[in-house]
């Protein structure tokens, strides 16, 4: 059981890739259902990230936002960084998506807080900045998004993409 997490955990995320959606989602949420048997945190937490991700691409944000929230919960207990940042991430998206700006800014705030260059989270500030008009903002984040660049050795990585996909927009 616990290899069959892990797997359909990692398939998911190959689905989602491929734009397979409804795969992704049927493997991700078996992974979760697994995940309660095996207590497996990590690979719940992945599977959690991965169904929250094809729900919002799906337009049920409801059902992204209750995956997000658990995976918070998950990262929590585990202490780990990477995977608490994707949850508020997911969560920032989400409130960036239904404009509620203060709740995005608030998760966002809560992720730099535990990681302070993380680039997701300054790229999406970024954009919520200049959108809604403060452009001091937003040159402040960019400038924080592009120092994180700098600091990265060059290549596909994402501290090269998010400036390349945030700029232009």
């Amino acid at each position: 059981a616990g290899l069959e997490l892990r797997t359909l955990a990692e398939a998911a995320r190959v689905d989602r890739f491929q734009h397979r959606f409804q795969e992704a989602l049927g493997k991700s949420l078996r992974a979760i259902e697994l995940a309660r048997r095996v207590n497996d945190l990590r690979s719940e937490v992945a599977a959690r990230y991965e169904a929250s991700i094809v729900l919002e691409v799906l337009g049920d944000p409801d059902g992204a936002r209750h995956h997000a929230t658990e995976m918070l919960a998950l990262a929590e207990r585990l202490r780990d960084r990477f995977w608490l940042n994707s949850a508020l991430l997911t969560l920032m998206i989400l409130s960036y998506l239904e404009g509620d700006w203060q709740t995005a800014r608030d998760f966002g705030g809560r992720g730099l807080a535990v990681r302070a260059m993380d680039p997701r989270i300054l790229g999406l500030r970024t954009l919520l900045e200049y959108q809604v008009g403060d452009f001091a903002q937003g040159e402040a984040y960019l400038k924080r998004l592009l120092e994180v660049m700098r600091l990265t050795p060059p290549g596909p990585s994402v501290p090269y993409v998010v400036p390349a996909m945030v700029i232009p927009t």
